[in-house]
């Protein structure tokens, strides 16, 4: 995605998977929430064309800026501490309404 946007169907099934953008087969619809979530905050946009929204995904400047600060010191993303999985299932699952 840093390069060029990339369609949900070669990100979802066994295309995902064998392309590495996933660890394991994923249905369309569990792809499509997850990077919903991506969206939601932030790192990600879906990619527009003339007719309006497609099913294509890129990093919005933001997600870039992550990436590229990150790719500076490794090119392996680290695995998330219990507290970082707990942080994250609060605030993306809990959450109360404003």
């Amino acid at each position: 995605m840093m390069q060029k946007s990339i369609p949900l169907p070669l990100i979802a099934g066994n295309s995902g998977l064998n392309l590495g953008y996933t660890k394991k087969k994923l249905p369309e619809i569990i792809v499509d929430s997850e990077l919903g979530w991506l969206i939601q905050i932030g790192l990600l946009r879906r990619e527009v064309d003339g007719q309006g929204l497609t099913d294509s995904f890129r990093l919005t400047p933001l997600g870039r800026m992550i990436i590229d600060e990150h790719l500076k010191y490794s090119t392996d993303f680290p695995l998330p501490s219990i507290w970082q999985k707990t942080s994250n299932f609060f605030t993306r699952w809990v959450r109360i309404p404003t």
